[in-house]
C-alpha cells in the first residue's frame, strides 16, 4: 500500500519503508530509522526528526594521523574509523538534539550558554549559543526532563561522537 502524508512523524511510526521528496525529487527510500539514523542529504536530516537537526559549518582535516573536524566555536577529534577520514575540507557538521549531552565544562567538547528552556514533559528543549561574535552558532539540545539549566548559565556540551553527520558543503549530500 502507498500512503502519502506530509507529517514526518507519520511516516515514520507507519511505514515499512518511507520515501521523501523535494520540489517532485526524490530524495531518499529506506526504512525509517536508516531515514532517521543515516540521511542521504542535508534536505532530509533537517526534514526528519524532532526537533530538527542541528547544522554548523566546520572543517574537516587530519592532524598527526588523526581526524579533526574544526568548527568556529570548537574542535572535535572523530574516531579512526570514521567514514570521512579520507576527505578534508569544509563540511557541514549535522548533530541531533537528542545527540549532545549537558555535561560539565571540564567534560565538555564545548561551553555554551542557555538562552530558552522548554519544558515538553518527557524532555526539556534546550536552546544554547556557543561561541563568541562572527563564531557564534545557536544548537537545540533534547535533554531528560529532570535536567537542571539556568537562562544565561554556562554549560558543557559533549557530542556523541558515533552520531556526528557529515555533508558535503556544496552539494549538502552525506559523506560516508
Amino acid at each position: 500500500m502507498l500512503y502519502v502524508t506530509h507529517d514526518q512523524e507519520e511516516a515514520m511510526t507507519l511505514g515499512d519503508r518511507i520515501a521523501v521528496m523535494c520540489e517532485g525529487h526524490l530524495q531518499q527510500v529506506a526504512p525509517p530509522m536508516e531515514v532517521y539514523r543515516r540521511p542521504a542529504n542535508v534536505f532530509v536530516a533537517g526534514f526528519i526528526g524532532s526537533p530538527t537537526m542541528n547544522f554548523l559549518p566546520c572543517t574537516l582535516r587530519r592532524d598527526s594521523g588523526k581526524v579533526v573536524l574544526e568548527c568556529p566555536a570548537f574542535t572535535v577529534e572523530l574516531p579512526e574509523c570514521h567514514p570521512a577520514e579520507a576527505r578534508s575540507g569544509n563540511v557541514l557538521l549535522g548533530v541531533r538534539p537528542h545527540d549532545v549531552a549537558l555535561v560539565t565544562l571540564q567534560q565538555a567538547d564545548v561551553g555554551a550558554c542557555v538562552e530558552v528552556n522548554e519544558p515538553r514533559g518527557n524532555e526539556l528543549v534546550t536552546h544554547v549559543v556557543v561561541g563568541e561574535g562572527t563564531s557564534k552558532s545557536q544548537l537545540t539540545l533534547a535533554v531528560p526532563p529532570e535536567t537542571v539549566s539556568k537562562v544565561g548559565e554556562q554549560v558543557g556540551l559533549r557530542f556523541r561522537r558515533d552520531r556526528l553527520h557529515l555533508f558535503d558543503s556544496h552539494s549538502g549530500e552525506r559523506i560516508g
